[in-house]
């Protein structure tokens, strides 16, 4: 079904960008105040790329403020040990409310979200997309189960991997997991939410206890950069933008056992903190975590030591290839985090139903990727449902058999002709077709997948490229996408020359016109920057004016170009 049936409540299609909030219950939408770390970028148009365009809240004639989230329908929020510094401040610092410009057309969705405003600034830029909270309590997957569009509170995801010349695109599942992207044996661990200090808890609940990280080189050999025979205790957080961020003494031990030396500059770019390298003394060869339970995940060497990456004032991303960064910087306060680039190798299931995780080590064999959704259902379903459900570990477990039961998905066809998932077999839709769209509808192009851009797209190079062209020194931006659907009325138009009287998602970048009748959400990795980016990158000048100087057209081609 095409995504131009999506609408919002103003009959604009507008979305905005958005990312995980893997410790947060609630969604954030940033409006017109952006509040941007100053030493990652400094001026509006900038502010507004990193963060992914803003919400205008005075234009929605949807939304219904509230005193607090609570009222609005909103959940707790826990401020632990090793989150966000910045999570208290959000909480009290926000304007709450309703938004209710979600809906599919011919659809009976329409749903009230509890979203917040930022209204000081909370984070330190580790995450700058607005957050879609998906923690214990996750207002957003509960919507998704009361609704009946999924049969648990479950997403997976896997990131996919970037940097090399043949990326492979991830994707987000809600409500269950793809069978084809994984590769048995998996294991099963409990949720444990707490402070990093007090019994190895984690402010993700995704605790993982890590025997040992080897490097693999060239010549097949293997060397541990583990400092001691200590455990490794670790929060898997996915909006992170790193590998690993270990404590300083990993990292001496990364750069004795491999024989390099950093150039003595650390990145304050897309990878904050990474320690910088000289390309030809950058260590090549691929790393793998020894989990305690057994599983090894192998990280491939392009997906920790990418080119140096950094943004400009206008927004795009400057990648110079004459150095390589480690995406491991330093943990800034005695927590372990595992980042992204670990969910390019490993695939990742949470199950806030029963309050486990699952991870495999994912299936890179692209080659065989045909969608293989399975559902997992909560107690309730399962119940009613009986079949050979395995209970969740109260301790790590490897299994060679399926975690959750399983369904594949199954479609009927309404008289109308449009695919709806079948009653029986709704959670195996995996979000129940592209209903769930319409529920991310504000924010879902982080997620969904995108169309190919088109050889003319590509960038063009701007300095000496790299040797064997794996990489080249480029200035990119995303590319633009032309509307979804039919276009919009005149009145509609978004941020062009003419006036936006009801438009209450600026600037956004429309969603590509196709998806799988499955909803699954595709993590973009075809550009030069991190798998959070649209399509092929498109070369763009530096602005030689002030974005807010510029006209309207021109404002409008920048912003319909930008994201994080």
């Amino acid at each position: 079904m095409a995504v131009g049936n999506i609408f919002l409540a103003t009959g604009l299609r507008a979305i905005l960008l958005i990312c995980f909030g893997s410790e947060l219950n609630n969604t954030y939408i940033y409006g017109r105040d952006l509040f941007c770390d100053g030493t990652m970028i400094n001026s509006t148009q900038g502010c507004t790329v990193l963060r992914g365009n803003y919400y205008a809240q005075e234009k929605s004639e949807s939304f219904k403020e509230a005193k607090n989230m609570i009222e609005a329908g909103g959940s707790v929020e826990s401020v632990l040990e090793g989150a966000e510094s910045g999570i208290e401040k959000l909480v009290k610092n926000n304007t709450a409310g309703m938004e209710n410009s979600f809906g599919i057309k011919d659809a009976s969705l329409s749903e009230q979200i509890p979203i917040g405003i930022p209204r000081e600034g909370w984070d330190t830029g580790h995450s700058t997309l607005h957050p879609l909270g998906l923690g214990s309590n996750s207002t957003f997957l509960n919507k998704l189960r009361k609704t009946g569009w999924t049969f648990s509170r479950a997403f997976s995801i896997y990131w996919g991997s970037n940097w090399n010349s043949r990326p492979i695109e991830g994707h987000v599942v809600m409500g269950g997991y793809d069978k084809n992207r994984i590769i048995e044996p998996n294991v099963t661990a409990p949720l444990k939410y707490g402070d990093y200090s007090k019994s190895d808890g984690c402010f993700t609940g995704i605790g993982i206890v890590i025997s040992d990280i080897t490097v693999n080189f060239t010549d097949g050999s293997n060397k541990s950069i583990f400092p001691n025979k200590d455990k490794l205790h670790a929060c898997l957080a996915p909006q992170r933008p790193s590998l690993l961020e270990p404590p300083r003494e990993y990292l001496d031990k990364f750069e004795e056992v491999t024989g390099t030396k950093h150039n003595g500059n650390t990145s304050t770019g897309f990878h904050w903190g990474a320690w910088i390298y000289d390309r030809k003394q950058s260590f090549n060869g691929d790393m793998t975590f020894h989990l305690e339970s057994g599983l090894k995940i192998r990280i491939p060497n392009t997906q920790y030591m990418p080119p140096h990456v950094y943004h400009d004032e206008d927004g795009s991303r400057i990648m110079d290839t004459s150095a390589r960064e480690l995406a491991m910087p330093e943990t800034p306060n005695g927590v372990p985090m595992l980042g992204r680039y670990f969910l390019t190798s490993a695939y990742l299931m949470v199950n806030h139903d029963v309050g486990t995780y699952t991870l495999w080590e994912s299936n890179q064999n692209t080659s065989i990727w045909k969608n293989d959704l399975v559902m997992v259902k909560d107690k309730e379903i399962a119940a009613q449902c009986p079949d050979n459900a395995t209970k969740p570990a109260e301790t790590p477990t490897v299994s060679t058999t399926e975690v959750i039961p399983e369904s594949t998905t199954t479609m009927e066809q309404t008289e109308s002709g449009s695919a709806v998932a079948s009653p029986a077999t709704i959670g195996g839709s995996v979000v129940g077709g592209v209903i769930g769209a319409a529920i991310i509808g504000l924010a879902a192009a982080w997620f969904t997948r995108r169309r190919k851009a088109a050889a003319s797209d590509a960038p063009v190079e701007i300095g000496a490229s790299s040797a064997g062209g794996e990489y080249d020194d480029r200035k990119v931006m995303p590319p633009v996408y032309e509307a979804y659907g039919s276009r919009p009325e005149p009145d509609a138009e978004m941020m062009g020359s003419r006036p936006l009287p009801e438009a209450e998602m600026v600037g956004s970048q429309p969603l590509p016109t196709e998806m799988p009748g499955n909803l699954i959400y595709e993590l973009d990795n075809n550009t030069a920057g991190s798998g959070t980016m649209f399509g092929s990158p498109t070369v763009v000048g530096s602005p030689n004016e002030h974005f807010e100087n510029r006209s309207d057209s021109d404002r409008d081609s920048i912003l319909r170009r930008g994201k994080q």
